[in-house]
């Protein structure tokens, strides 16, 4: 049968399914792109489509996928990822076993590109233009969705004293940032939308966090955490981190990762801190969540030098932790890398993350590994050059509905990234 008959076949296959079908069981679970492509196919496809109840339950239905960032240095120069060089960077996820770009930057060196966090299927990105030499650079703010390639600029400048540790949708339907900036700081910000500035450039032991609402330019200050939160809470007095150890949003809460005993929520509703006891008293270096049969689990993830623990919390309220399983690495990684591994001291350079069920996708110094949950090496993922690659603790599931609108919005000339490359 030719490809004319093919498609004739098909055609008519399609004609005699309900309409409701095509829609609700059929499209609903493509990617965007294709659904996008199916638009023109008939008015009523498009009209479906376009509707909002669709986009909702289209978002619901895509898999959830890690985020990887990829650098265009020499590896070998910058294998140690505290000291890394974030010039022209790409985003992409993993998908199949694939890696597919979905954010980058449109002109090669003098920038920097970092991704705050992913909510929604939406991406805060940080712009620095690297290229004039000022002692404070200007970091320019962006809400985008590469699915359908949109974004829309944030009336919002900061010096690198600022650290947004949190991106998340409020149950008001509005989406808010939450950053911390040093007390000695504090006093000083300017919220005009102009460039902050500060009579002294040393960084306070101490800090306030402040919440800023998409679409506005007066941020909300929540000051720090009350004294006899401490030492439970030390991470929060001191910064929380929201690039290297990005939270994750789990029933209404932000969750951080600590190398304590203790890590770190914030409720988005009441706006407080508290901690949470890490399972069995081990050193939580992750967290993450993973997607089993259609519900999310928060995972913990205590990635030695040579061993992985993944801990599935099974009872929320009362904090109860189960051991899912343990992997020894060395028994993964093959040579050369696995001398890589015992070399690996920090957890920016040795991540891993669980993909579905029975799948882990290990970090070693800016390689990317494939096993299984039992140990057995299953894919490598090859590189082509020298280039490093990182886990970036995000985690990004498409979406079709536009990024929201900001008043005012920031007048950008022409896009510094280029979105769903």
């Amino acid at each position: 049968m030719d490809k004319t008959a093919r498609r004739s076949s098909t055609t008519a296959s399609i004609k005699h399914l309900p309409e409701s079908i095509i829609i609700w069981d059929i499209l609903v679970h493509l990617p965007t792109k294709d659904v996008l492509r199916c638009r023109a196919v008939c008015k009523s496809w498009r009209r479906w489509t376009s509707t909002r109840d669709f986009a909702l339950a289209h978002h619901q239905r895509q898999p959830l996928l890690p985020l990887i960032q990829h650098f265009e240095e020499e590896f070998e120069r910058y294998w140690d990822f505290e000291k890394w060089c974030d010039d022209g960077p790409r985003f992409m996820v993993l998908r199949n076993h694939n890696l597919f770009p979905i954010v980058r930057c449109s002109t090669p060196g003098g920038a920097k590109l970092k991704v705050h966090g992913a909510c929604d299927g939406f991406l805060l990105i940080s712009y620095t233009d690297t290229s004039c030499l000022q002692e404070r650079h200007r970091h320019f703010y962006y809400v985008c969705n590469p699915a359908t390639r949109q974004s829309t600029g944030l009336n919002w400048q900061l010096t690198d004293f600022i650290q947004v540790v949190g991106f998340y949708g409020h149950s008001s339907g509005e989406y808010r940032v939450l950053y911390c900036l040093p007390m000695e700081h504090s006093k000083t910000e300017s919220v005009d939308g102009k460039l902050l500035e500060f009579s002294t450039v040393a960084e306070a032991e101490l800090v306030e966090y402040y919440i800023l609402t998409l679409g506005s330019n007066e941020p909300r200050c929540l000051g720090g955490p009350p004294p006899e939160t401490l030492p439970s809470l030390y991470g929060v007095w001191i910064g929380l981190e929201g690039y290297f150890k990005a939270p994750v949003l789990y029933r209404g809460c932000l969750h951080w990762g600590s190398d304590s005993t203790y890590f770190s929520v914030f409720d988005t509703v009441a706006e407080t801190f508290r901690s949470m006891l890490s399972p069995s008293h081990q050193l939580v270096t992750d967290l993450f969540l993973l997607e089993t049969k259609g519900h999310l689990d928060l995972c913990a993830a205590s990635v030695g030098v040579t061993v992985m623990e993944l801990w599935v919390l099974q009872d929320y309220e009362a904090e109860l932790w189960n051991l899912k399983f343990k992997i020894g690495l060395l028994s993964v990684v093959a040579p050369p890398w696995r001398d890589k591994v015992l070399e690996s001291s920090s957890t920016r350079t040795l991540r891993a993350v669980v993909l579905g069920d029975n799948e882990l996708l290990v970090q070693v110094r800016g390689r990317m590994l494939l096993c299984d949950t039992a140990g057995r090496l299953r894919n490598v993922k090859p590189d082509k050059g020298n280039h490093t690659l990182q886990i970036a603790w995000h985690w990004y599931r498409e979406s079709m509905v536009p990024p929201p609108v900001m008043q005012p919005a920031f007048p950008v000339m022409q896009s510094p990234f280029l979105l769903g490359v």
